[in-house]
């Protein structure tokens, strides 16, 4: 006979600030493995597997539930950890095979350091609907970490007054899970019936070489109203950011290296930038190692890829030179665009570069057309 809850910890005088620690539950024919109707109530190291419908449900009782949970693990079950209870705190939590991991209904809710990965069995789908977080109130959420999952977050319907803020955001897809047919991933999901704000600030994709069914790369954030989004500091290896697309400069961009390195990566991404009135559309950043005198050619940079080589004249680009010898005094650099490269020139009436003027190399390339 199935059971509601294996283990129920529900608010009693003598039993506030409870604390949990070194817990290991096999949830087999229980709807919940263990309930939590406990203020401030602490848990440290708890493993739960095989919950029916969800490991841990923490329920809200009095003003808030403020609920703290470190170090948790939730295995095989429809959902990982379901929060009814505002001022709860998720740190360091480790999942397989939940459809949805965390499900989040109360606001201020905290996660830390989440990982959450799904694989097929003989037996079940777990990846088709699988998401990492559902949220129907605002989170801040900090190392989050999606793997083979479909959707990383899905965001609410409505809520206008709601946040959703996530800093360092990484995605995974293990191929030998993810078959060519499935439905493409993707970071965020229902963003166009989202009211609230979004923002999510360090975003790493790695697709692992894995393409749709018509052998291409998925886009893992579709091109998004930036009014309510705010996505930065996206760095990648073959995912498409809708139109903006981040690749490894092996691939699609060969740089005449005169003075400088150029990171593996060039991010492709749409954002404000606070000393800019437009959106930038690439950028690029490398290190100077060696000097480069005044007057001279600092790099060229030849974009090679299909999609790529059709920079034109009127595409407009800023190139600053970040001095970290002197300050961070900013140098700002003159730019020729012709034949799909762009050329740097450093004009500054000083050398660039080289002992006693280090510094980094920040390109931002405006109106870049890829398809």
């Amino acid at each position: 006979t199935n059971v509601d809850n294996l283990l129920q910890m529900t608010t009693a005088t003598e039993r506030k600030n409870l604390k949990i620690y070194n817990l290991n539950i096999d949830a087999s024919y229980a709807k919940c493995g263990i309930y939590i109707n406990n203020n401030n109530l602490l848990g440290q190291y708890i493993k739960v597997t095989n919950a029916l419908e969800k490991c841990i449900h923490i329920v809200k009782t009095g003003v808030s539930g403020s609920c703290n949970l470190n170090d948790v693990t939730c295995h095989l079950s429809e959902i990982g950890i379901l929060i009814d209870a505002t001022d709860c705190k998720i740190a360091h939590y480790h999942g397989y095979n939940c459809m949805t991991h965390i499900k989040n209904n109360s606001g201020l809710t905290h996660i830390l350091d989440c990982h959450g990965w799904n694989f097929n069995t003989e037996t079940r789908d777990w990846i088709t609907g699988s998401s990492l977080i559902e949220t129907n109130a605002s989170l801040v959420g900090v190392d989050i970490y999606v793997d083979t999952l479909e959707n990383g977050i899905i965001l609410p319907n409505g809520k206008q007054y709601t946040s959703v803020l996530i800093q360092n955001l990484s995605y995974f897809l293990n191929t030998s899970s993810y078959p060519s047919t499935q439905q493409a991933p993707a970071v965020l999901k229902n963003y166009e019936n989202y009211e609230g704000y979004c923002r999510i600030d360090g975003l790493y994709g790695d697709e692992n070489g894995w393409k749709d069914s018509s052998n291409k790369y998925p886009i893992l954030i579709d091109n998004i109203n930036l009014s309510k989004i705010s996505i930065t500091n996206v760095t990648n290896s073959g995912f498409r950011f809708g139109r903006f697309k981040p690749m490894e400069t092996n691939e699609d961009i060969q740089v005449t290296s005169y003075n400088i390195i150029v990171g593996k990566y060039v991010s492709f991404i749409e954002r404000k930038v606070k000393y800019f009135n437009y959106n930038i559309h690439c950028f690029l950043k490398g290190s100077m190692n060696t000097s480069c005198p005044d007057g001279q050619i600092l790099s060229k940079i030849e974009f090679i890829g299909q999609q790529l080589n059709n920079l034109s004249n009127k595409t407009r680009v800023i190139a600053k030179f970040v001095s970290t010898s002197t300050d961070g005094l900013v140098y700002n650099l003159s730019c020729k665009i012709e034949n799909g490269t762009l050329t740097i020139y450093n004009n500054t009436g000083t050398n660039l570069g080289g002992a006693g003027n280090y510094g980094t190399l920040y390109v931002y390339i405006d109106d870049f057309n890829q398809n």
